[in-house]
């Protein structure tokens, strides 16, 4: 194998041998490697520190003749005008032909400063071949110079008139980062999925806008097929947080003139008013005292121990009692007859037992009955409902994963209205339970963890 001009290549470190295959350097898994190589084959991409000293023609560039072959002393240079954009130079390939008594020279152009390794470290450069590197130099520190970007200088030097040293390519190897976004927002709207689920059925063709019907019946299905998934068991929820103060009990002065303290919330009617209604002893505890205000019909009374909760609240992951720094689990009890008859209702004190109840508006109980209700909090882990479809730039209030799951189980709900053959509903049912399938391999609760064997050192 032959080298342009005789030259043999400076070697860097990794350059392969012999007999070798090439070993791709890349320290970090998001750096790529990449080659900057250099033919000098366009004069314009050089900045001349002076052209009548020094040339780039003909793919090399070289020590301009002054006449009668002689050659400037001076060390001149040339700089590329084009930076290029990495984290760290890994290696340099340098082809070239040296005569005796000359040499090739470089400094590192980043950020508006020449670098040089002064023998320990990466220091400025004065721009001056007294302060640049050969090639051999150079390779070992390669590594160690923290860039950005960056532009190559080369300084020809010669100490004899008579001859010159000659380049004809450089290779440059460094990391650079891929070309990425940066960002992590992509996400698919309301009507972006109706499209695509219309598309699927052959109803809407490319560029074509959606008509208001296929809007309002895409929207309605969409709800109905996170709904319908929800109660499968298909994790489409959220979770959320909820921290409730505690409540004081009513107090109403009943009929006897005693006061009542209202163990159950409702609103109020004559039979449930104490002491005179026939319902009273199910919603009214009495007390000692007589300063309540007199019981009224059509109000509502609270019981200390019953909390109603947001509509968006399907169940209960967890449930604390807390008391100041000191934070308890309470026992969730499945149904509201285990709640009831663990306990004497009528006892207070610290709450260690909670039921929920489902439906329209949600709610907890908590026993024993509360015996400050300034000393507790609530704490609750709740699972909720995703949010609606209600507006065509909304977006899947569930995982991004489940987006081709929606597009396609979509597709299936519509494909029969559509005329569909049997052949392609077929075909949009095995794409919606495979893109299904695959989104439920994500659990809602747990990111990914995966384990090498042996990966460790």
């Amino acid at each position: 194998m032959g080298w342009p001009l005789c030259a043999s290549p400076i070697l860097g470190p990794d350059t392969p041998r012999f007999g070798q295959k090439e070993k791709r350097v890349k320290d970090y898994k998001d750096f790529l490697m990449e080659t900057q190589t250099f033919n000098f084959d366009v004069a314009s991409d050089w900045t001349l520190s002076d052209a009548s000293l020094i040339e780039v023609t003909s793919g090399v560039i070289r020590l301009k003749d002054l006449g009668g072959t002689t050659y400037s002393t001076a060390s001149p240079n040339a700089l590329y005008n084009t930076s290029v954009t990495a984290n760290r130079i890994l290696k340099l390939n340098e082809y070239s032909t040296k005569p005796t008594n000359t040499e090739v020279l470089y400094t590192i152009f980043n950020a508006g400063l020449d670098y040089y390794y002064d023998g320990n470290n990466w220091v400025t450069s004065n721009g001056t071949v007294s302060q640049a590197n050969t090639a051999a130099t150079l390779i070992p520190q390669l590594e160690r110079l923290k860039i950005e970007n960056f532009q190559i200088r080369i300084f020809l030097k010669t100490t004899s008139a008579s001859v010159r040293p000659e380049v004809t390519k450089l290779e440059l190897m460094y990391d650079s980062e891929p070309s990425l976004s940066k960002s992590y927002n992509f996400n698919r709207t309301r009507n972006s999925i109706i499209e695509e689920a219309f598309r699927a059925v052959g109803a809407m063709a490319s560029g074509v806008a959606l008509t208001n019907d296929q809007i309002a019946r895409g929207e309605s299905l969409l709800n109905d097929l996170l709904a319908s998934w929800r109660s499968s068991g298909i994790s489409v929820w959220n979770e959320e947080k909820f921290v409730i103060p505690l409540h004081a009990s009513s107090v109403a002065l009943g009929s006897d003139g005693l006061d009542y303290e209202c163990i159950e919330t409702h609103i109020s009617t004559n039979n449930n008013k104490p002491k005179a209604g026939n319902q009273y002893m199910s919603y009214w505890k009495a007390l000692t005292t007589s300063a309540g205000a007199a019981h009224d019909t059509d109000k509502r009374y609270v019981s200390s121990n019953q909390y109603e909760l947001p509509n968006h609240i399907f169940a209960l992951d967890h449930a604390f009692i807390r008391e100041g720094v000191d934070l308890k689990p309470l026992i969730i009890t499945t149904t509201f007859e285990d709640y009831k008859t663990q306990l004497n209702n009528d006892s207070t004190g610290k709450p260690t037992r909670l039921y929920f109840r489902k439906g329209a508006v949600p709610q907890v109980f908590i026993l024993p009955y509360p015996d400050d209700s300034t000393k507790y909090v609530l704490e609750l882990n709740c699972l909720t409902y995703p949010q609606d479809f209600d507006s065509g730039s909304n977006n899947p209030d569930i995982l991004r994963e489940f987006n081709l799951a929606l597009i396609y189980n979509l597709a299936l709900l519509i494909a029969p209205s559509r005329g569909v053959s049997a052949k392609q509903y077929g075909l949009i049912k095995d794409l919606a339970n495979d893109h299904l399938k695959n989104a439920r391999m994500h659990d809602h609760e747990m990111g990914d963890i995966q384990f090498t064997l042996g990966g460790y050192k």
